[in-house]
C-alpha cells in the first residue's frame, strides 16, 4: 500500500511517467564557463532537465515493481521488467512469480530516497550535514579557462589548477578564484586530461575552494569533460525504443545520465559519506559500466546503494521500459 500511494504522489507531481518534469528544469547551479554550451545537439538546460526526468522516472519505475504474487498477476510487462532491472542493479531477489522479496523492497526504499535527493540536488534544494549548502555550487563545462598557478590571496603553497571569474563592474568588480580539490595534488593534470585509471572519467565531482579577497569558502563542484566521450547521446528520449526491444545499457550511456551519476556523488557529500565509484574492495579501478554494476549487485548488494553508476544505469534503462536489457559478452 505504501509503495502504491508513493507512486500516486509521484504521478501527481510529475507531468507523467513518460514526459518528465513540467515545466522543464533549467540549470540551477552556477555555470560560468558554460555559456552557449551545446553537446550533440542539446543545450545544457535540456541535458540538465533530462537528468531530472531520469531521476523521477527511476522512482516511478521502482514504485511500479510488483511486491506480491497478486501484484505480479495484475502488473504490466513493463512493470515486471522494472523488477528484473531492479534485481540487476540492486541485488536479489525478484521472482517472476512473487515479485520483489523483502530484502529487495528494503533496498529499493533506500534507492528511491537517494533518487529523490539527487533530484533535489538538480533543483538546488538539497541540504545536508556540516552546513552543506548548494547555494555554494558550481558546474564547469570542460576545462576552458583553467590555468595553473597559485591563485592570488590563497593559502596554497604550490601550483594548482584554478578558474578565474570576474563579476560585477568597476568600481565594485570582484575577482573569484575556484580550485577543485582534486586539481591540487602534486603534478595534478589539468582537469579533463587525466590518464591511466582516471582516463575513463567524463565528469568529476569534488569539493572546491572559492577565494575572494583572501577569504576561502567551500563549494561543491562538478566538472564535465565532454571531449572524453564525444559521441555519446546528450539525452535519452522518454520513452525510447531499441532494436528488437533488446539492448546493452552501455550503448546508451548519456551526458544526462552522467550528470545524474555526478549528482549521486553530491548526495553522498550531503550526508558526509563517501559515495565513491570504488565501492568494490576487490576492484581498484571503480565500478563503471553494466557488467561491473551487475556483478556488484550480485556479490555485494549493500555496496550498490552508494555506487553512482548503478543509479545512472538503472535510470537510463528505465527510460526504455519495453527493452529487455542484456549483459554483453565480456569476450566481445
Amino acid at each position: 500500500m505504501q509503495i502504491n500511494l508513493f507512486k500516486a504522489l509521484l504521478s501527481f507531481i510529475a507531468f507523467g511517467q513518460c514526459y518528465g518534469l513540467n515545466p522543464p528544469l533549467d540549470v540551477t547551479w552556477r555555470a560560468d564557463n558554460c555559456n552557449g554550451f551545446m553537446f550533440n545537439g542539446a543545450s545544457l538546460n535540456q541535458i540538465w532537465d533530462n537528468a531530472a526526468s531520469m531521476a523521477l522516472n527511476a522512482q516511478l519505475s521502482i514504485a511500479a515493481v510488483p511486491n506480491t504474487a497478486m501484484q505480479v498477476v495484475t502488473a504490466s510487462a513493463d512493470d515486471k521488467r522494472a523488477g528484473g532491472n531492479a534485481q540487476l542493479m540492486w541485488g536479489p531477489k525478484y521472482s517472476r512469480a512473487t515479485g520483489a522479496d523483502s530484502t529487495l523492497q528494503g533496498n529499493l526504499q533506500f534507492v528511491t530516497t537517494a533518487y529523490g535527493d539527487a533530484l533535489k540536488g538538480l533543483k538546488k534544494t538539497l541540504t545536508g550535514a556540516n552546513n552543506f549548502d548548494l547555494n555554494n555550487a558550481i558546474l564547469f563545462c570542460g576545462n576552458t579557462g583553467f590555468q595553473q598557478g597559485i591563485p592570488p590571496g590563497s593559502s596554497f603553497m604550490s601550483d594548482v589548477w584554478y578558474y578565474e571569474i570576474q563579476t560585477g563592474t568597476a568600481p565594485n568588480q570582484v575577482t573569484e578564484y575556484f580550485v577543485p580539490n582534486y586539481a591540487t595534488g602534486f603534478n595534478a593534470p589539468k582537469p579533463c586530461t587525466e590518464t591511466g585509471d582516471d582516463a575513463s572519467y567524463n565528469a568529476m565531482t569534488s569539493m572546491a575552494t572559492r577565494i575572494v579577497n583572501g577569504v576561502s569558502t567551500d563549494f561543491v563542484s562538478i566538472m564535465l569533460c565532454p571531449d572524453k566521450k564525444p559521441s555519446q547521446p546528450a539525452t535519452l528520449t522518454n520513452p525510447f525504443t531499441t532494436t528488437d526491444n533488446t539492448g546493452n545499457p552501455n550503448a546508451y550511456s548519456s551526458m544526462a545520465g552522467t550528470i545524474l551519476h555526478e549528482m549521486v556523488h553530491v548526495v553522498g557529500l550531503s550526508r558526509n559519506e563517501d559515495w565513491s565509484d570504488k565501492t568494490n574492495p576487490n576492484d581498484a579501478k571503480g565500478n563503471y559500466g553494466f557488467l561491473k554494476c551487475v556483478a556488484l549487485a550480485s556479490r555485494l548488494a549493500p555496496n550498490t546503494y552508494k555506487n553512482p553508476d548503478n543509479y545512472r544505469i538503472f535510470a537510463e534503462m528505465s527510460m526504455s521500459p519495453t527493452t529487455e536489457w542484456r549483459a554483453p559478452n565480456p569476450a566481445t
